[in-house]
């Protein structure tokens, strides 16, 4: 039974005053972290070659959805109607494929191997394989296929990187390599360090796509010196040929930010604890018997006699506990059976506490939810988990892989209770290692670990809140929780991968939410997990929770059709986009911003649009405003083959309008925003956002410097307070740089793509850090310029900003700032922390920074705030400037700061049912015109106006309800009002 597509409300979640976080926590293994991949779903391919995948696929899977890679131009997702394809065995029909349908579109079958299998309760089968090129395995590929039960293939999904260039081979050494991957380490104690001796390919992202480098691969065991003993189980990649650190992770999850005698906290830390059952422990009676009891603590034994001496322990079939400070010994008590029916509790004396029995009880509570949603499909966690306890250290709790599987709890201290008598906490490190045997080589994306962590938890315990009562003494205290308002991507995205975590995790407790019932929400998160296994490298959190969104939609689906929807799609789909994930992914956008325009007309936006995956799209919108104003929707008419155009109505000369795009599905979820890294100001501020496109209307160009001549000595290059020592401003023609193939500095000036313009130093080479800015801030000031002479000045320049390809990334900011005469008073008219690895413009209306100024100075400043480690760089900077303008507006309408803003007509009723009433400010005009529009900008109606009239009235009541723009034009005033026609 399908579900119909309907906007589905969410309901608001109500604050708690008293919530306390509890911030002590450090995240060990994020400070470890790199990764080519941060930010690169800020790098939009600038073009790739024509494979014409999506017309080749759609001759060998008819009806069938198709998303392509736009990195690559291959597919990435493929899923219909199931097909019937040739083969004796589920691995013969997958290598078909690949020999045919798939080599359509460059598939080699024999680079795939298969590394997994599985077999879903609905019957679903699973091939798992990964891509080796010339015996070099190629890191973070797969390819996936969906077998229905009797072998018809239903979906195949892929990651993959294009092909390498077979004739690269290594230029350092496995040694150097390693040395490289350690050189920023501190504070830790290495115990063992290898490179592995076969090469691997590794995908770096860039502005053309893939590169497949050679790359080693390395290994570093140790510990974590400020955290006493967790681990460092440490795995990389660094460049063959240029010795680039490509990635870095510690593979430990240090996972919870905070910190048991016959009776366990059951219900959690906050409420008593109860006397229960200590589940499948075991007792040893003397030294040939050894018996296990049941779930509920339970022994029983037709062989024994009473009186009968025992030593029960906690370990059983799913933990072993360990107490750390005493030699890791298991704790026990020894117990005398004398009659049927007896109870013993477990003694606390000696080194066995509460902690112990906590932990050992919710490990085996949470085995059991696990094998009661999986059952014989998953027994990868069928084994006693090493559970320790009291390990040095306080406020954190972690879980590692690495030799031999094993969970581990601080005591109490340090402000937190011990994370072992949190249940939540347990649960929490308990997913980590599932996902550890259930992914082929453990899971790779931290930030999905982190959250498919936290859903475990709150999946057993069915509260959004993870870890109440954490802090000593602080019942109101708390890790994290997923019922304020919603960490959103990429909003929220960062290098901590714990807080990435909560992004996912915050859309699957919300699907629980909108479906009622988070043992619904938590069996469909088991599925994906095994079935699916959507993952990828650290920084690509972007494309692996889209992948998290297809695996729930898909695993939800019921015919294997997807294109028709699924049983709760509405829910699933409200619940991502909530967190910023979305249906909509594979989009290309065509657009060329508009120039200045006249006054007069209406204004023409064209942008066209590549969809290879239509069944989820349902329209894109142009958003515009008057600088300062409020934003009007338009929506855009398709004229066929997703050519869209729009209308926004005739301005007055001097008005700058701002204006973006956005793309929605099919529930109206807007979830791509064009220009790329735009957002509008409901999801980040304009701080944290790229520039909207602009242009400025009936503007006459008065003064240009373009930089291609030398410059007067009115410009001045640095400032007494500037301590940047590379990375000065000049002015010459710009040499490209790039930081592990990523763009960094432009290559081409703006007005002719091979002349001069300003540019904070120029490279010496190909490498980017040559010639960055560092070690504090450069300086250019423009001279002042009279403005007195203007009615109504507008400024225009290009720029092109570089901030997040290297260390601490998106930290620094692009600052341009005016001053109105004085040289202490600046103010800023251009402020971001988001790179523009393009020529943007920029334009503004100095009236709107400094009312009525006369004079008008410019500085534009880049910085790189001082390291604090020798030798090491917090950021990687990089700006330039080009074709500074300066417009008159010729009508002079100023801005609203400098001068009172016109009195304007009254429209009422708004909304209007039968009539629409307009009284105008003024019968002094000469010329008067009032036109309505749709919000295409198509003409509906022209009015007639009488000379002098005040007071007209509109007949509304054959107008189709829905809203319109009114444009009155008195003069030279253009007002533009828009207005809602109602139904009576």
């Amino acid at each position: 039974m399908k579900q119909l597509f309907f906007l589905l409300g969410l309901s608001a979640v109500p604050f708690v005053a008293d919530a306390q976080q509890n911030d002590r926590h450090q995240h060990s293994s994020d400070k470890f972290a790199v990764s080519v991949f941060n930010n690169s779903h800020e790098i939009h391919p600038a073009s790739r070659a024509d494979k014409n995948t999506n017309a080749k696929l759609s001759a060998q899977f008819p009806t069938w959805m198709i998303a392509t890679d736009p990195w690559t131009g291959g597919f990435k997702e493929l899923n219909g109607k199931p097909m019937y394809v040739p083969g004796a065995t589920l691995t013969d029909k997958a290598i078909y494929l690949m020999k045919n349908q798939l080599a359509t579109v460059g598939i080699n079958a024999s680079e795939w191997k298969i590394n997994g299998t599985q077999t879903t309760t609905k019957g679903y089968q699973y091939l798992y394989f990964y891509q080796e090129v010339a015996g070099q395995k190629v890191v973070f590929s797969k390819m996936h296929f969906r077998f229905t039960a009797d072998g018809k293939i239903a979906r195949i999904n892929m990651t993959g990187y294009g092909k390498p260039n077979l004739s690269l081979s290594p230029k350092i050494s496995a040694d150097d390599a390693l040395k490289i991957a350690l050189a920023d380490i501190s504070d830790v104690s290495v115990s063992t360090k290898d490179v592995e001796k076969d090469l691997v390919w590794f995908p770096i992202p860039s502005a053309n796509g893939y590169q497949l480098t050679p790359a080693y691969k390395f290994n570093v065991f140790g510990k974590i010196q400020e955290s006493s003993s967790i681990p460092l189980n440490m795995y990389g990649y660094v460049d063959a040929i240029s010795g680039n650190l490509l990635y870095r992770d510690n593979e430990t999850k240090d996972a919870i930010e905070l910190k048991v005698v016959g009776s366990v906290y059951t219900t959690g830390y906050n409420n008593a604890p109860q006397l229960v059952g200590i589940p499948y422990v075991t007792a040893k009676i003397g030294t040939a018997t050894t018996l296990l009891a049941n779930d509920t603590g339970f022994f029983s034994s037709a062989t024994v006699t009473s009186p009968a001496t025992v030593t029960v322990s906690l370990e059983g079939a799913w933990s072993t506990v360990r107490s750390a400070p005493n030699a890791n010994a298991t704790p026990s008590f020894a117990s005398t059976i004398t009659s049927l029916g007896q109870s013993d509790s477990f003694t606390t004396a000696g080194y066995a506490t509460s902690r112990h029995i906590n932990a050992y009880y919710h490990v085996n509570t949470v085995h059991d939810y696990m094998k009661n949603l999986y059952g014989s499909s998953f027994t990868g966690m069928d084994y006693s988990l090493r559970t320790n306890v009291d390990v040095t250290g306080t406020c954190n709790a972690y879980f590692t892989g690495a030799s031999g599987s094993s969970i581990n709890f601080f005591p109490e201290g340090g402000g937190c209770v011990s994370f072992a008598e949190i249940r939540d906490v347990v649960y929490h490190e308990y997913g980590h290692a599932i996902v550890s045997r259930m992914y082929p080589g453990g899971m790779q994306n931290g930030g999905l670990n982190e959250g498919q962590a936290d859903v475990w938890g709150m999946a057993i315990t069915k509260d959004s809140v993870l870890a109440r009562g954490s802090n000593t003494g602080a019942p109101g205290s708390f890790i994290r929780r997923y019922d304020l308002a919603p960490k959103v991507y990429p909003r929220d995205i960062s290098t901590s991968v714990h807080g990435n975590g909560e992004i996912i995790a915050g859309a699957w407790w919300d699907y629980g939410k909108n479906v009622g019932n988070v043992d619904t929400m938590a069996k469909l998160f088991a599925e994906c997990l095994l079935n699916d296994k959507p993952d990828g490298a650290n920084g690509t959190e972007g494309v692996v929770y889209h992948e998290m969104l297809m695996s729930a939609l898909i695993n939800d689906d019921d015919d294997a059709i997807l294109s028709n929807g699924t049983p709760h799609f509405n829910e699933i789909v409200a619940a991502f986009a909530r967190h910023g994930i979305y249906l909509l992914q594979d989009i290309g956008f065509t657009h060329t911003e508009l120039p200045h325009q006249p006054t007069g007309a209406a204004i023409n936006v064209n942008a066209t649009l590549s969809i290879t995956n239509p069944y989820f799209f349902q329209s894109l919108n142009l958003y515009y405003r008057v600088r300062g104003g409020v934003w009007n929707q338009v929506p855009m008419v398709d004229a066929g083959g997703y050519n869209f155009s729009a209308q926004i109505p005739a301005q007055v000369a001097g008005t700058i309008i701002d204006y973006h795009f956005g793309a929605a599905d099919l529930l109206s979820n807007e979830g791509i925003y064009f220009p790329e890294n735009y957002y509008p100001a409901t999801i980040l501020s304009e701080s944290l956002v790229t520039l909207p496109y602009q242009f400025a209307v009936g503007v006459s160009r008065m003064q240009t410097v373009d930089f291609e001549t030398t410059l007067g000595p009115d410009w001045t290059i640095g400032a007494t307070t500037d301590a940047s020592t590379t990375g000065k401003w000049v002015q010459i023609k710009p040499n490209a740089s790039y930081n592990n193939s990523q763009i960094v500095q432009t290559g081409n000036d703006h007005t002719t793509g091979s002349g001069k313009c300003m540019v904070t130093g120029n490279a010496l080479s190909s490498n980017a850090y040559t010639q960055s800015v560092r070690n504090g801030t450069t300086t250019l000031l423009t001279p002042f310029y009279d403005l007195s002479t203007f009615t109504n000045p507008i400024v225009e320049y290009y720029r092109w900003f570089s901030n997040d390809r290297g260390n601490n990334p998106k930290k620094e900011n692009w600052v341009v700032q005016m001053s109105s005469g004085s040289t202490i008073i600046y103010r800023n008219v251009d402020y971001t922390n988001q790179s523009d690895h393009q020529w943007r413009r920029r334009i503004f209306r100095p009236y709107d920074i400094f009312a009525g100024a006369s004079k008008m100075q410019l500085r534009f400043l880049a910085t790189e705030n001082k390291p604090t480690t020798t030798g090491s760089y917090n950021s990687l900077i990089e700006g330039a400037v080009d074709d500074f303008v300066i417009y008159e507006g010729l009508e002079g309408i100023t801005s609203s700061i400098a001068d009172a803003k016109p009195t304007l007509a009254n429209i009422y009723p708004n909304p209007a049912i039968n009539v629409l009433n307009v009284v105008l400010p003024s019968s002094n005009y000469q010329k008067l015109e009032m036109n309505i529009y749709d919000l295409t900008g198509k003409l509906i109606s022209s009015l007639p106006t009488t000379q002098g009239a005040t007071h007209y009235q509109i007949d509304t009541k054959d107008f189709i309800p829905g809203q319109y723009m009114l444009v009155i034009t008195m003069d030279k005033l253009i007002q533009n009002h828009k207005v809602t026609i109602s139904a009576q």
